[in-house]
């Protein structure tokens, strides 16, 4: 029923209406809700029935507001409120859409008079809705996004989804400020995982922290392991995959660092300068530094690759300090030069440019690409010298190569082999092999009954000296120096002997050449021999060597001497003799100059005995300059012959009893004595 005659619920010149609150319809999900108000006028609660109509609005005020959805009407015509101690309550629903999140304000105008004269009187302000009429907005199973809907039949919770598949169902991100607290595990199913953050993350255990990701535009740092991990600030791509404890730490101070595990490593130099040692790598192990760029320490102890490029693949205390330098493993080794390796073992050294030592025990590798196998104690100091094992050997000459003990390659090219003897061996001069083998040097055989036992031939095309004595032993008659070409003996004077080989075959006699080194055969001839003789001193006025010229040719010595005509060919003037003296010549066939000086056999079977000046130019003759009747006698008293004939016009015959010598008027300088037997 309604009131008339003034206007209604007016407090203090203005009507006011008190919202008490809005409740969601549990038993009907949709976009309707209970509306509880409180009607006053004047301090006085209203009852009985009013006119009322809602309306929902974008904004507390115009100009430029919207109405949003229905509006709603409660008359005397429809259903009228009843007011009961200025309390009632309405269920509003202004449509599927009214509500998305965004604020909304309700708007109420009133009228409590009958008839509702001169009209409805709109209450001031619009009062603002709360939270509750916002979030029951979507029907079940069907709603706009962001709603939240729940699936009555398996009571699952979706937010923005209407058909949700899990027990909490979300499309879209969530925020979190506080703890999200799992009663087991958690998991991550679908195609794409993704955990996002605007700022550093972190993953914690009930031991602390055990993953933080540092954001980067480039390439963020993970900081896996010990909570007191770290990343200097300002590095980018830094990975400390875990590891570390409380006193010690693992950390990354370049860009692009990477520790993986182990205690107390540190990658990069640590000076504040994040980009000057970037891409340094500590695989584990503990308290090992890479300090430089591409360094890499692969783990073990203590170790420190500070060089650029470098490497310590493990062991204790190892240090690779300068560019491209590598220390495998082992034990309190450093290679401190650049391009140096070493290989393990303990307190080895690597000081020369792209030197080795590939293992051993206080060995050091000094030079340039020289290389040490291992051993004990062993040096080089030579540039690519060599020392493949052993104790205490060094290879201080460039090239150089020792090895045994004790052996000592101190010169270029030196090679020194030593054996057990603790006694240093030491080389004296450029480019030597030198042996020391107590049990002797074995060549196609293992036990070598001398210093140096070849089994097999030998083949030398240099010089072999003697220091004092050579002895061939062995079966009688098996004694034997061959050679398939010219065999020398010297002295220290030079040549002494020459055995030339045949020239036309095997069945016929070599050269023999003896004396002086000036001496000489012909080019072709066989059978020669020069026993000894000859000089070769340029100062002497008699500097003159023996000569054979024609084939089996023999001169017993003396100098200057010649068997053969010299003419090229050596066949016309062969077996010619000359027993010694000084320039004396045999050159006819079979001629003989026995010696003396200056003399010249020149006719077939021609001989001169010896004297001086003296000729035989015919055959069977005997020719001299000084004294021809002497030569004729002798003969004719020595021979037994019975006629000598001076040419020059004079015979002379005498018995062969006599034995005496005749005087001869010697008519011209020249005369050829013939001699025959009596009677012919």
């Amino acid at each position: 029923m309604k009131t008339s005659g003034f206007p209604v619920l007016m407090l203090g010149g203005a009507v006011v209406l008190l919202m008490c609150g809005a409740t969601a319809n549990a038993e009907d999900v949709s976009s309707a809700f209970v509306y509880h108000g409180s009607l006053i006028d004047d301090g006085t609660a209203v009852t009985g029935d009013c006119d009322l109509v809602f309306t929902l609005w974008d904004a507390a005020s115009g100009p430029g507001d919207t109405q949003i959805g229905l509006t709603l009407v409660f008359d005397s015509s429809t259903t009228p409120i009843a007011l009961d101690g200025g309390t009632f309550t309405v269920s509003l629903d202004f449509g599927p859409g009214a509500f998305n999140g965004e604020a909304r304000w309700l708007q109420i105008d009133v009228c409590c008079l009958s008839p509702c004269s001169p009209g409805y009187t709109m209450l001031d302000p619009r009062q603002q809705l709360k939270a509750a009429p916002h979030a029951v907005r979507a029907v079940e199973g069907v709603g706009p996004p962001n709603a939240i809907n729940v699936d009555a039949a398996t009571g699952k919770v979706g937010i923005g989804t209407g058909a949700p598949s899990k027990e909490l169902d979300v499309v879209g991100d969530v925020q979190a400020s506080g703890t999200i607290a799992s009663g087991g595990s958690v998991s991550l199913d679908g195609t794409t995982h993704t955990i996002s953050s605007n700022a550093d993350l972190e993953m914690h255990v009930s031991s602390g922290r055990a993953l933080r990701i540092e954001p980067d535009l480039n390439s963020p740092n993970l900081i896996g392991g010990y909570s007191g991990n770290s990343v200097l600030p300002g590095t980018v791509g830094a990975t400390v995959a875990g590891g570390g404890q409380s006193t010690n730490t693992n950390q990354v101070t370049d860009d692009y660092g990477t520790i993986s595990g182990g205690y107390g490593n540190q990658a990069g130099d640590n000076a504040g300068t994040t980009s000057d040692k970037m891409h340094a790598t500590v695989g584990g192990g503990r308290q090992n530094k890479a300090s430089h760029w591409y360094t890499t320490v692969g783990g073990g102890q203590v170790n420190n690759a500070s060089g650029p490029y470098a490497t310590v693949g493990g062991g204790y205390g190892n240090t690779a300090s300068n560019s491209n330098t590598t220390v495998a493993g082992g034990s309190t080794n450093t290679a401190s030069s650049s391009a140096s390796t070493i290989g393990g073992g303990e307190i080895n050294s690597a000081v020369g440019y792209g030197v080795v030592v590939a293992g051993g025990w206080q060995n050091t590798a000094g030079g340039s690409l020289a290389s040490i196998g291992g051993g004990h104690a062993n040096s080089t100091g030579g540039s690519r010298a060599t020392v493949p094992g052993g104790q205490s050997n060094t290879a201080n000459g460039d090239y150089s190569f020792a090895a045994g003990r004790r052996a000592k390659a101190n010169n270029q090219g030196a090679f020194v082999w030593g054996d057990s003897t603790d006694a240093d061996f030491t080389s004296t001069g450029l480019d030597q092999f030198l042996i020391r083998a107590g049990g002797g040097v074995g060549i196609g055989t293992n036990t070598p009954a001398e210093q140096l036992d070849v089994a097999g031939n030998i083949h030398a095309s240099g010089t072999i000296a003697s220091g004092n004595s050579i002895t061939i032993d062995g079966t009688p008659g098996s004694e034997n120096i061959a050679s398939s070409a010219a065999l020398e003996l010297h002295t220290s004077d030079g040549r002494t002997l020459r055995l030339e080989p045949a020239a036309t075959g095997t069945l016929v006699s070599p050269n023999l050449i003896g004396g002086s080194d000036l001496n000489s055969v012909t080019v072709g001839v066989i059978g020669a021999t020069i026993a000894g003789g000859g000089r070769n001193d340029s100062a002497d006025i008699y500097d003159s060597p023996n000569r054979v010229t024609d084939d089996f040719g023999a001169i017993g010595g003396g100098l200057g001497n010649q068997a053969g005509d010299d003419d090229e060919i050596t066949t016309n003037a062969y077996f010619a003799v000359v027993g010694g003296g000084q320039s004396n010549t045999a050159s006819g066939s079979r001629a003989t100059a026995g010696g003396g000086s200056s003399n010249t056999a020149s006719g077939s079977w021609a001989t001169v005995g010896g004297g001086w000046n003296n000729e035989a130019s015919d055959s069977v003759a005997a020719r001299s300059l000084s004294s021809a009747e002497h030569v004729a006698a002798r003969l004719i008293g020595i021979t037994g012959l019975t006629t000598a004939r001076v040419l020059c016009g004079n015979y002379v015959t005498v018995e062969p009893r006599r034995r005496e010598f005749l005087k001869l008027r010697r008519r011209q300088k020249r005369c050829d004595l013939r001699v025959r037997s009596a009677g012919g």
